[in-house]
């Protein structure tokens, strides 16, 4: 069964941590219900953030209109595709060439070469997507979140599988990027996919110092703090150290901080890099590739 949750008017958070008013709303339910189903309505909720949906302010700028043509197509193409992949199932019905092209080409997997890495709140309006766009427009697939094809997915598999999959994984290092720990698993993962499979891993520090992500200081330092108690807080913060050791591009030294000069820049190396994929399979460091 499918699930494409809709996000109405509401903060995922909110549904997650089940604050605001889902936490006011599960106040009156604890009076009222047993502690097995709160517990239960709880867990879903929570699941159901993990399931990529739609937001609704976030779509048209909150036009229901728009956002009822999204679910439709949504749900019709998922009703095709669930048909096709049906017909997987039977060997005398895939004998058929045009069948199985069918099936191919909607059950196949698309795999990005570039994965970006960033904190919404510090590039996600900016840096992050002008390179998406610029990458993109150079030809260049890049996983991208808001890929339609992922509505009712689980996003957490989705990103694990694009991070395995792709070339190049860009972590763009900003302030407040060790403050997501959505942000510092994906590093962590790059870091694993370059020690096991050989991938690059090109990381922007954007208007922060190298060093502090090196030695985890500064705001690196201050923003780790929040995560201490977590199980993964040594995974996290060796993948900081190891990352900060990488020669990539630091924002403020090209240009001095001009951004579109910065994106050109990275555009360039990158489909340098596709171009040549035999620099990628020679286990080389990253600084024989990058430029400041």
């Amino acid at each position: 069964m499918s699930v494409f949750p809709i996000f109405y008017k509401v903060d995922v958070l909110d549904v997650f941590h089940r604050s605001g008013k889902f936490g006011e709303a599960f106040r009156k339910l604890e009076e009222q219900r047993s502690p097995e189903e709160v517990r239960e309505w709880k867990d879903a909720l929570k699941s159901v953030t993990g399931i990529k949906g739609w937001i609704s302010q976030t779509i048209a700028n909150g036009h229901e209109g728009e956002l009822v043509k999204m679910v439709v197509a949504k749900v019709s193409s998922n009703l095709t595709t669930t048909w096709i992949e049906w017909l997987s199932k039977f060997p005398m019905v895939m004998s058929n060439y045009h069948i199985r092209a069918a099936v191919g080409h909607f059950t196949d997997k698309r795999t990005s070469e570039v994965f970006l890495a960033f904190r919404c709140r510090d590039t996600g309006n900016g840096l992050a997507a002008y390179l998406y766009v610029s990458l993109l427009n150079a030809g260049i697939k890049v996983f991208s979140f808001d890929d339609p094809s992922l509505i009712g997915t689980e996003f957490a598999p989705e990103i694990r599988y694009a991070i395995d999959h792709c070339k190049i994984s860009i972590p763009i290092l900003s302030k407040s990027f060790a403050s997501s720990t959505w942000c510092l698993d994906e590093l962590a993962q790059m870091l694993e996919c370059k020690k096991k499979k050989g991938k690059m891993v090109m990381p922007i520090f954007y208007k922060v110092e190298p060093r502090d992500v090196r030695h985890v200081s500064g705001c690196f330092k201050d923003k780790m703090r929040q995560h201490e108690k977590r199980s993964n807080y040594n995974r996290w913060e060796q993948a900081l150290k190891e990352v900060g050791s990488f020669r990539g591009w630091e924002s403020q030294k090209i240009a001095n901080g001009h951004e579109a000069k910065l994106v050109q820049q990275i555009v360039k190396d990158v489909l340098e890099l596709l171009k040549n994929p035999e620099h990628m399979s020679t286990q080389l460091t990253t600084t024989q590739f990058l430029k400041r």
